[in-house]
């Protein structure tokens, strides 16, 4: 069961993901910020730089046995984004229309 500190700060990287789109091949400031938020959970193993700005994080269990892969996307749409809310795109022409930023977020919760 996540704490409500735990659903504060994967807000807080929902919103700043939503913030600061990047258009696939360009995910520069999103991949850090994955990789960030990502050491903070010490994974077992960091791969950064896949197939561009891909990020894999591993972690190993405690007992052998099958494998899980979870999987998102990091990139942006060309798309003006025209909501008004606090955690708007930054980004001139350039949204989360497609909720990468919140399949990001939902992976890490």
């Amino acid at each position: 069961m996540l704490k409500e500190k735990d659903i504060s700060t994967l807000k807080d990287l929902r919103h700043f993901l939503h913030q600061h789109p990047e258009l696939s091949g360009q995910e520069v400031n999103t991949a850090s910020a994955i990789v960030k938020f990502i050491n903070q959970q010490q994974p077992h193993q960091l791969i950064q730089q896949l197939g561009g700005y891909g990020v894999l994080a591993n972690w190993k269990g405690k007992k052998t046995g099958p494998n899980l892969l979870f999987r998102a996307e990091l990139d942006a749409l060309p798309i003006s984004e025209k909501n008004d809310i606090p955690y708007a795109s930054q980004n001139s022409g350039i949204s989360h229309k497609c909720g990468h930023d919140g399949h990001m977020t939902i992976l890490f919760g």
